[in-house]
């Protein structure tokens, strides 16, 4: 779903005061609250044919760890649907990890070069979140996964509240410099404010970035290959924006 296009952002990041950004962002976010059932996923596989998201996706998880914002991350899991039920097709978090310490339940949506534009990104990882606390206990991982069976495992038994969940907006340099200041003038000044609307009422929204892979050049002439993050050997992502406090 499309709830900012380019042309609007590129308007509402000329509005110094940013009253009527605010409006929208309230406005999409009340709609989601308004509209918010048992998955078996069994075995993803790690050799694809694609050279974009998914392709990040299986990097990532075969990095097997990412340190971002003072946390070790562990990633669990891919492609897990949000929705119990037995539909092929369901909405699915892209990837979800704990934090080495303190055990904190990390959900990712990944964009790629191309992708949605990231306020659009935030509300659906959003309306997932909120899907997941409703249905924690009934959204089964892959069976790739040996140590946890659902998402209810990952929390044991704590909530699947703000304290304990970390919300991020993930992609590569080269999607981020599609909405730099040098293509939409306030930019970043607009993100930062998206996410301090989003914090007033209760959501904290990070927005990470990694360096670009070249996955085109990794896949060559096969039809199939196992993604591989080479670019980032520290496994480390930054902020595109400071975390709220």
């Amino acid at each position: 779903m499309t709830y900012f296009n380019k042309s609007m952002i590129k308007n509402l990041a000329t509005n110094t005061d940013y009253k009527s950004f605010k409006g929208e962002v309230l406005g999409h976010l009340e709609k989601i609250l308004e509209i918010n059932k048992n998955g078996n996923p069994q075995i993803y596989s790690t050799e694809i044919a694609g050279t974009g998201e998914n392709a990040y996706q299986r990097a990532i998880i075969d990095s097997k760890t990412t340190s971002f914002i003072n946390h070790d991350i562990d990633w669990v899991d891919i492609e897990i649907p949000v929705i119990p039920g037995g539909k092929a097709r369901r909405d699915c978090v892209d990837l979800i990890g704990l934090t080495k310490n303190e055990k904190k339940i990390v959900l990712v949506e990944l964009k790629d070069q191309g992708g949605d534009n990231p306020f659009d990104a935030a509300f659906q990882l959003i309306d997932y979140y909120i899907n997941i606390q409703e249905n924690y206990k009934e959204l089964n991982l892959h069976n790739n996964n040996k140590e946890y069976r659902n998402i209810g495992d990952m929390y044991d038994d704590r909530k699947p509240d703000n304290e304990n969940t970390i919300l991020v907006v993930a992609a590569p340099t080269t999607y981020w410099d599609e909405w730099s200041e040098s293509k939409i003038n306030n930019f970043l000044d607009l993100l930062k404010y998206f996410k301090e609307t989003i914090h007033e009422i209760n959501f904290n929204i990070n927005f990470a970035k990694y360096p670009h892979e070249d996955f085109i050049k990794q896949k060559g002439n096969n039809k199939k290959y196992t993604p591989k993050i080479k670019n980032n050997q520290n496994r480390n992502w930054e902020s595109v924006v400071q975390p709220n406090s």
